[in-house]
């Protein structure tokens, strides 16, 4: 409103959004927010930014394509790549703290576990579900994000012989990111 000539560039156009707890405003109002965190979501955002770009400098639209296609070659072979690692994981559940990983979990067939519902933490009685749940699954890893606490996620992993591995949603080099990410939910220590 105060812009009004501004140019709005819906990166998320195209995007299959995912019911979650998200508190998406407007359009995504009850979607899970963490769009990026499926390679194939990151090259249909690609797509979109490349547009918007392309739409407010012609001139430099061949510059811009050029990115856009050395990007999504690089997420083609990222997603590859994911697949193969998390090959034979189908249903495997991941325990998580902040429940960002829906993409992610649904693009490799992975289901994640919550610690936070709601943007809040557990209460006692659900700690105690979660401890039973992971021990039952054989959870080895707890997934914590950089950007939250860390003490639930690691009383649990004390309480069930796990590790707790930081992994953010926000990491500026995606491609690494994402390869971590990876390493973790397969259960092995990230490079």
């Amino acid at each position: 409103a105060t812009s009004p000539g501004l140019p709005v560039v819906d990166a998320s156009a195209g995007v299959r959004l995912i019911p979650g707890e998200g508190s998406g405003r407007g359009a995504h109002a009850g979607a899970d927010p963490h769009i990026w965190l499926s390679p194939r979501n990151a090259a249909v955002m690609a797509e979109n930014i490349f547009r918007g770009l392309a739409a407010a400098d012609p001139g430099g639209r061949g510059y811009y394509r050029e990115n856009l296609e050395r990007f999504r070659a690089e997420l083609e072979a990222l997603d590859r790549e994911l697949r193969e690692r998390l090959a034979g994981k189908e249903g495997r559940k991941v325990v998580v703290y902040h429940p960002a990983w829906t993409y992610f979990t649904e693009e490799y067939g992975l289901v994640q576990v919550p610690v936070e519902r709601g943007g809040k933490g557990p209460t006692p009685g659900s700690l105690a579900g979660l401890i039973k749940e992971a021990r039952m699954e054989g959870a080895e890893v707890i997934l914590a994000s950089p950007e939250f606490s860390t003490r639930s996620a690691e009383l649990i992993a004390r309480e069930i012989g796990a590790r707790v591995v930081l992994v953010s949603p926000l990491d500026r080099d995606y491609l690494a990111s994402m390869r971590r990410i990876a390493s973790a939910f397969a259960g092995r220590q990230p490079r």
